[in-house]
Order: C-alpha cells, then structure tokens, then sequence
C-alpha cells in the first residue's frame, strides 16, 4: 500500500482552516450583558480575599484598583494569609 504525501498546501489549508474556525467570536455571547466589576468589586464577590480587600482598603489603594487599568494583581486567599502568619508565628 502506498503512502499519500501531505503536500505543503494541503497542510497550509487544513491550517487556515483550524484557524478561522479558532478565531470565531460567538464564545463572547454570554458576556455582552454582564456588569463589568473592577478588582474590589471581583475580590469581594467572590469572599475568599476578605484579608486582602482589607489590607488594600487599609494601604489607600481600593480607588486605583477601581480605576482604569490595565492592573495586575497576585491575589493570595485568605487561607494564605493565614498560612503566612502562622508559619511566621504571627
């Protein structure tokens, strides 16, 4: 039996094909008509970052973080504060 070669346009083709299909917008449908919460607002919905909402409030920085960003934030959980200050024997 004889192997067919995959020839480079028949690749390129399959490719593109994979990629139009990818780059469909439909995915944002179910977002068009959602509040669009800033980082406090997120952090405090969800009520696993009570120590660090608080901790923001308490540095003077909740009103920069409800601007506009674009931010960043490495939110570490309550229960990692907690971790944190009992292995620092806090």
């Amino acid at each position: 039996m004889k192997m067919k070669k995959f020839t480079p346009n028949i690749i390129l083709s399959v490719l593109l094909s994979a990629g139009l299909v990818a780059c469909n917008d439909d995915d944002d449908n179910n977002n068009r008509n959602r509040p669009t919460l800033d980082i406090v607002e997120t952090a405090t919905a969800d009520g696993r970052f009570n120590t660090l909402v608080a901790a923001v409030g308490a540095a003077g920085l909740a009103g920069t973080l409800q601007s506009e960003g674009p931010f960043t934030v490495f939110a570490p959980t309550d229960a990692a504060f907690t971790t944190l200050l009992t292995d620092a024997g806090i």
